[in-house]
């Protein structure tokens, strides 16, 4: 609850029920499938719903998965043959499920919406603009810039980044662990596929740039990350009694998951006061452009808005403070809210009460070659609100 990937959602909670859903039914349909002998076939059903909500629940599903593989071989709680079984239930379950989602994508795209947004590279999905190892090269930029970003770039090192350290030494020294005292070191090939699947876990996390080359990971994209986290503790649950190795290990785990909660809860608060911030200063900027426009002549004759142009907030705080403290937090960063035309409009609206069209790009076009526009000056400048006709104009920047 505390990953960044959750609070990011709380900046789009227009939609922070559809994503919890998709979390929700993606784990769903695993722990039924692996429960039960067709547990695969509501499993699927289930996965189905969970990619139709969000494709970044693929990754998030594969990663698991692998989890759950690497667990079974490493803990030896099933027989190789049963941990076959699960592993041909999931690849059913997957496998259904995006067949499923494929065929209403079609459906959809051929019937119903015809060109398809190109919004992520969704339009270009099969695409081969690049070779399979430029993708493993953004797969390894991708992984690093999240969970090493202080020591490659630079940005400062933060406590997020010494717990990743810590995590993954944690999962390397628990894998050693599992390997020697489960001895299955004797099995070379079981070893190598325990290798494989632990080694494949950023591929999995990452799998959408197989999907679209234009794919770019944010913050809501990266549930899957949490995956790694488990690791450790998942190790920790199949600890047993062994002199030393096991007690260190296992406060370890304890100690360090206590710190990423804590440091998570933290980067939340950070994020959701940066979000206040925002929030306090467009809500003053706004209230400024109202009071102009309420001393405008002719504006009871004003029936749109023309905004021009963007304003700048920087401040030192949500420009370079925030953004060095905590990851790359999508909809939380940044210094106002007002980046586009119709949130003036909404705003306006929603907290002042003054309901207003927008100018097309055709007029706004025409408004910007005006000799008026010319002449006039960019906000805060007096002459930065004019009327003209039925449109009010805001100049915000040259």
């Amino acid at each position: 609850m505390t990953f960044p990937t959750v609070t990011s959602t709380f900046s789009y909670m227009f939609t922070a029920d559809a994503y919890m859903l998709g979390f929700f039914t993606t784990v769903l349909s695993l722990v039924i499938t692996k429960k039960y002998t067709y547990g695969f076939l509501p499993g699927a059903v289930l996965f189905f719903v969970s990619v139709g909500v969000y494709q970044a629940n693929l990754p998030l599903a594969l990663t698991l998965i692998t989890v759950v593989l690497l667990n079974e071989i490493l803990t030896q709680q099933s027989s190789l043959r049963k941990t076959l079984t699960y592993a041909l239930r999931f690849l059913m379950t997957t496998g259904i499920g995006m067949a499923l989602y494929g065929i209403t994508f079609t459906l959809y795209t051929n019937f119903f919406a015809g060109k398809i947004s190109n919004y992520q590279g969704l339009n270009e999905i099969g695409d081969t603009s690049i070779t399979i190892s430029e993708r493993f090269t953004l797969i390894k930029e991708s992984f690093q810039e999240f969970f090493f970003r202080g020591y490659i770039t630079e940005m400062p090192v933060n406590l997020f980044e010494m717990l990743n350290v810590a995590t993954f030494t944690l999962i390397i020294l628990g894998f050693v662990w599992f390997a020697v005292h489960h001895k299955i070191y004797r099995h070379g090939w079981l070893l190598g596929i325990a290798i494989v699947l632990l080694l494949s876990l950023p591929i999995s996390a990452y799998s959408l740039y197989f999907v679209s080359s234009d794919v770019s990971y944010h913050m809501l994209m990266v549930m899957t990350l949490v995956s790694f986290y488990y690791v450790p503790i998942v190790f920790y649950d199949n600890y047993t009694p062994v002199k030393f190795t096991t007690p260190v290990l296992s406060w370890s785990t304890l100690l360090v998951s206590a710190l990423i909660v804590f440091n998570f809860a933290i980067i939340a608060n950070i994020s959701y006061f940066n979000m206040n911030l925002k929030y306090e200063r467009s809500y003053a900027f706004m209230n400024r452009v109202v009071d102009r426009i309420e001393q405008t002549e002719g504006v009871e004759e004003a029936t749109k808005l023309a905004v021009l142009g963007r304003i700048s907030m920087e401040s030192s705080v949500s420009s370079v403070e925030v953004p060095q403290n905590v990851p790359k937090m999508t909809g939380m960063l940044g210094d106002r809210f007002l980046a586009h035309p119709p949130h003036y409009k909404r705003m306006m609206k929603n907290y002042f009460g003054y309901s207003y069209g927008l100018s097309s790009a055709e007029e706004r076009e025409e408004i910007k070659e005006s000799d008026l526009y010319k002449e006039m000056e960019p906000w805060p400048a007096a002459s930065a609100v004019q009327r003209v006709g039925d449109t009010i104009i805001i100049k915000l920047d040259d």
